[in-house]
């Protein structure tokens, strides 16, 4: 009785926080994609250095190619606030480093939260010359950086930012759980890469809503699609399961697709919740102990 309880009060207070977001989307468009904000230089720099540190190891333990950054083509999907993480990939070598974002929040960074990172990175690494760094950002926010780019689509039309076979690796934070179409985002993804693209995709599986995220985590599965469409906007969460990410890169010539899970929810618990998720999410194969997951992926040459 007391499961049955708890579970039919995490519906309903699930329908409440999706209204809340909503209505929250539509007086206050999206801010930020971080539980804090840049103004928060310190922390937003740990963030960032962290999120490229894993990536690069994520990369060098798939790909076997340690030092695998230098002089490549890297592209960011939704590189959120700023682009701390596309200079501190720069700063590892690589050749260019190029971000896509239906958002535009890159403008509104203050100029502190870069002088912060650029100093964190030449301590870090002294053989890093933090001016050349400081002048890709200024060129950048001129629009004239070949090797600093920002896209801001609506659209978030990947060919038309870089190009056919142009990207030699892949990275995303976080992010594509946000993606409308993710059919159509991974087939364009597929002819902007090099035929030995790599991709570094980490995906949250989870509900995002902040306190129902800790005691219900698998939330946003508890309904059908009809319900949960009703709370729809741009960027709500779109419940892409583990298997269906594998299948879509396979269908559109990636191979070696690997899924890791990243976090784990308590089988016991996955099998209690069950009989309350929305049927689509009841199978085994949906595997809702997968609270997020690392996807790596190579393009078939």
């Amino acid at each position: 009785m007391r499961n049955l309880f708890s579970n039919y009060f995490y519906f309903a207070a699930g329908v409440v926080f999706l209204l809340l977001a909503k209505v929250k989307h539509s007086l206050e468009g999206y801010k930020t994609p971080k539980p804090f904000g840049v103004s928060d230089a310190e922390r937003c720099v740990d963030y960032d250095i962290k999120v490229v540190k894993e990536w690069i190891e994520s990369l060098d333990t798939y790909a076997g190619l340690p030092g695998s950054l230098v002089g490549k083509h890297v592209l960011e999907l939704g590189p959120g606030s700023d682009l701390g993480s596309g200079l501190t990939i720069l700063s590892y070598g690589a050749q260019s480093y190029t971000a896509i974002d239906v958002n535009n929040l890159i403008e509104n960074v203050p100029m502190q939260f870069y002088d912060c990172l650029l100093d964190r990175l030449q301590k870090e690494n002294p053989g890093i010359d933090a001016n050349v760094l400081k002048r890709e950002l200024y060129e950048q926010r001129q629009g004239m950086s070949d090797r600093l780019k920002f896209h801001c689509r609506p659209d978030f039309n990947i060919l038309d930012a870089v190009g056919e076979g142009k990207v030699d690796i892949v990275f995303s934070q976080a992010a594509f759980e946000h993606f409308d179409d993710v059919q159509r985002t991974i087939q364009e993804l597929s002819a902007g890469c090099s035929s030995n693209a790599v991709a570094i995709i980490s995906v949250d599986l989870q509900t995002h809503s902040r306190w129902i995220r800790d005691k219900d985590p698998n939330n946003i599965y508890r309904y059908p699609d009809w319900l949960y469409n009703k709370f729809y906007f741009k960027g709500t969460p779109n419940r892409v399961r583990p298997y269906q990410y594998k299948e879509l890169f396979e269908k559109n010539g990636w191979r070696d697709v690997t899924i890791q899970p990243l976090i784990k929810l308590d089988d016991s618990r996955v099998e209690k919740e069950a009989p309350y998720l929305a049927d689509a999410f009841r199978t085994d194969k949906s595997e809702m102990g997968s609270l997020g997951i690392l996807i790596c992926a190579r393009r078939s040459g």
